[in-house]
């Protein structure tokens, strides 16, 4: 593992993550944002925060999980479609708290990127 703190390598790997789904590599971007949700969930730990994917979960724990699950979806696995949805429905109740700024980027990414990359049946 890089040597670092969790967030700024967790930023990283969702980087290279959504360059690799860029140029249609989806397995590629599965492997960056399932290292990237690893470092997502270190740093929740060290925040003393849950690492959970609902309303209590923490910003790059539930940013990462929605993009792995896009990239799940995109690359055929179904299940990847129901961990996109529940990152989805965290932040949509997120909406409705202090972290509402954030939440509604996060679903402007997550939906936009949907759109631009698929899957586009459900």
């Amino acid at each position: 593992m890089p040597a670092g703190l969790p967030k700024p390598i967790c930023n990283d790997l969702w980087v290279r993550g959504i360059h690799e789904l860029a140029l249609g590599d989806a397995a590629g971007a599965i492997r960056s944002w399932t290292k990237a949700r690893e470092y997502a969930l270190r740093a929740a730990g060290e925040d003393g925060g849950p690492a959970t994917v609902d309303i209590e979960g923490s910003f790059l724990v539930l940013l990462t999980s929605g993009y792995l699950g896009l990239a799940r979806w995109i690359g055929g696995d179904v299940k990847g479609r129901g961990q996109y949805h529940s990152a989805i429905a965290a932040f949509q109740a997120k909406l409705e708290t202090q972290d509402a700024k954030e939440a509604k980027l996060a679903l402007g990414q997550l939906k936009k990127t949907r759109s631009t990359y698929g899957p586009h049946n459900a």
